[in-house]
């Protein structure tokens, strides 16, 4: 989806580069993790077309990524695989569905797409449960790494 914004400060986060930015279709600011963005980016406007806002809403843009947990998601891990999704689980009293051959865990999360690129990494020993927004992103992720390989040429 293509985006238009006014770019106020790019900033290193949790092992990536962001950048803050006003969305001008939301109208509202927000924060873009570099690795994300697709295709060419071009310049719109003349120089000095907006101004930077004040510190309080660039914190605000990036409150979701210095906050605590945002959300819980239900996994399917095949055994003795993901160690690092498993010291995070966090029992809970809750019945869940047994998946034959796999443990159920519960990981908390600050931000989908961040745990969505985690699971991606662990392949086939990761099954999402819940919620659906993250199964989603994560297909996403597989499905843009497929056409990725579809399109590189025959070695030989």
């Amino acid at each position: 989806r293509e985006r238009v914004v006014e770019p106020w400060k790019l900033l290193a986060r949790r092992g990536g580069w962001v950048l803050v930015a006003r969305d001008r279709d939301r109208g509202a600011s927000r924060s873009f993790r570099l690795s994300r963005i697709e295709g060419a980016v071009r310049t719109v406007g003349p120089v000095e077309a907006f101004e930077t806002p004040a510190d309080d809403e660039l914190a605000e843009a990036l409150s979701t990524w210095d906050s605590g947990t945002r959300g819980v998601a239900t996994l399917a891990v095949l055994p003795e695989r993901a160690s690092a999704l498993r010291t995070r689980h966090v029992p809970d009293d809750a019945p869940h569905a047994a998946i034959e051959g796999r443990d159920v865990l519960r990981v908390p999360y600050r931000a989908q797409w961040e745990l969505a690129e985690e699971v991606v990494g662990y392949g086939d020993a990761v099954l999402v449960l819940e919620p659906s927004s993250l199964r989603d992103a994560v297909l996403s992720l597989l499905r843009t790494a497929a056409a990725l390989d579809a399109k590189e040429p025959a070695r030989g």
